[in-house]
C-alpha cells in the first residue's frame, strides 16, 4: 500500500465512521463511564479496529496507543489499525509520528510540551525527557483490554464488518495484499517508560530530535 492509497482508504474510513456508529453502536454502554457510546472514540475504537482487520486480512494488525501518566500507570489510551507503515482509525490514515503526536494536543488543542523522538527505530513522545506523561504505540492482550474495561462484544465487531465489507469492497481494490504482518517482536515497542533507564533517558535529551515544543 503506497501513501495515496493508504490516503484514500483513510477518507473512506473517516466518511462511512459516523454513520457506521450510529448503525453498529446504539445502545452500547461505556464500561469506563457507565455511559452510552457515541462514536469511535468514546471507546468503540477498539471495534473499528477488530472489525478493519477482519475486513482487510492477514497484512493487519491491531495496536494500541500506550500512555504513561505522573503516577506511573501506563494505560491503553487508543486503539489502532496498522497495516505496513500506516495507521487507521475515524479519523483516517496517519503516519506512526501523527498517531504518537496526536496525545501531545489536549483537548482544547494546546500541546502539552511533549518532545517526539526516535528510540530503537519507533517513535515515542515524552515530556521533558522524564519517566512521566509518554505515549507509544505497541501491542495489547485480552488481559489489557479487560484491565482499561474496553468494550469489545464479537456480535458488534461481526455487524461492523459486515457494513465495511459493503461499502469498502474488496481489499485489493485499496492496495492491500495478503502478505502477513510482522508480530511477536514489537509487543510494547519500548517497554514501559519507568523500565527505562537513566542513560537511555539522557541519551535521548542530547539527541537530534525532531519536533521539539
Amino acid at each position: 500500500m503506497n501513501g495515496e492509497q493508504a490516503t484514500r482508504l483513510g477518507q473512506a474510513i473517516k466518511d462511512l465512521s459516523p454513520e457506521a456508529a450510529v448503525k453498529i453502536l446504539k445502545g452500547l454502554i461505556s464500561a469506563n463511564y457507565k455511559r452510552k457510546i457515541t462514536d469511535f472514540k468514546d471507546g468503540g475504537c477498539y471495534i473499528l479496529a477488530r472489525a478493519l482487520a477482519r475486513w482487510a486480512g492477514p497484512s493487519a494488525e491491531v495496536l494500541g496507543l500506550w500512555v504513561v501518566d505522573g503516577d506511573f500507570e501506563d494505560g491503553l489510551d487508543h486503539v489502532v489499525l496498522r497495516i505496513g507503515d500506516w495507521f487507521f482509525d475515524q479519523d483516517g490514515a496517519s503516519t506512526e509520528r501523527e498517531i504518537v503526536e496526536r496525545w501531545r494536543q489536549n483537548e482544547d488543542g494546546a500541546v502539552k510540551g511533549l518532545v517526539t523522538a526516535m528510540r530503537g527505530g519507533r517513535i515515542v513522545a515524552c515530556a521533558r525527557f522524564d519517566r512521566h506523561y509518554c505515549a507509544w504505540v505497541g501491542t495489547f492482550t485480552s488481559g489489557d483490554l479487560r484491565k482499561q474495561r474496553y468494550r469489545y462484544p464479537p456480535d458488534k465487531i461481526y455487524a461492523l464488518q459486515a457494513f465495511v465489507n459493503e461499502r469498502l469492497g474488496k481489499p485489493d481494490r485499496w492496495g492491500i495484499d495478503r502478505t502477513p504482518a510482522l508480530r511477536g517482536d514489537e509487543s510494547k515497542f519500548y517497554g514501559a517508560p519507568d523500565e527505562w533507564s537513566s542513560e537511555e533517558f539522557d541519551a535521548l535529551k542530547h539527541s537530534d530530535v525532531e519536533n521539539r515544543r
